[in-house]
């Protein structure tokens, strides 16, 4: 099953969105754009932040379902004790996310950056449709790794039924690394301005 082809019920889809970080930067503030513009009556959003932050506050106050998740980052990480603590904790952790997924009958996964993997292996195990969007620019020696960018760009295509990409840099880089099989998109980010009633 692909992305554009969720069934058409009167119920709500139930989407697992998965960020790697509830920090305010480029790609948090494209996920709070889409979730601004998410119709509700269509779409059910569990939204998981990889760590604390004003987004998370943001998405709380727009009526999502939020949690605190820390995922690992396989690309652009601080090396620290804490770190390969935490990634000893990656296999529980996605055997916890595709039983979510299956208890509670999600659609679909979606996640948010290419520096995390966890929900798309779990949204793998139990075979849900997932889209990936990446909004970084990949590149050989531009990003701290624990395996090759190549590596990286192929398994981000094998574990996505669709991949989004936020600009032509981020899409070319990719392709001249990886050409996908799957099937691909760019969507570039809205402009947010900010106003005196955001600050």
């Amino acid at each position: 099953m692909t992305p554009d082809r969720l069934p058409r019920h009167d119920k709500q889809h139930r989407i697992m969105i998965a960020a790697h970080s509830g920090q305010q930067g480029g790609a948090e503030l494209c996920l709070d754009v889409l979730l601004q513009h998410l119709p509700a009556e269509r779409y059910r959003a569990n939204i998981l932040f990889g760590c604390e932050g004003p987004m998370v506050q943001a998405a709380e106050t727009r009526g999502f379902r939020v949690n605190v998740v820390p995922f690992v980052w396989w690309l652009g990480y601080e090396s620290c004790a804490w770190y390969w603590r935490n990634l000893l904790k990656v296999p529980f952790r996605i055997i916890r996310l595709a039983k979510l997924l299956r208890r509670e009958s999600y659609d679909l996964v979606y996640t948010n950056s290419a520096v995390i993997f966890e929900s798309a292996l779990a949204a793998r195990m139990v075979h849900r449709p997932h889209v990936w969007h990446v909004h970084e620019v990949l590149r050989h020696k531009s990003w701290r790794s624990w395996l090759p960018i190549r590596t990286i760009c192929r398994l981000i295509d094998r574990w996505s039924d669709l991949i989004i990409f936020e600009s032509q840099a981020a899409c070319k880089a990719y392709t001249e690394i990886h050409v996908p099989k799957t099937k691909t998109e760019e969507v570039h980010n809205h402009l947010r301005f900010i106003t005196q009633q955001d600050e």
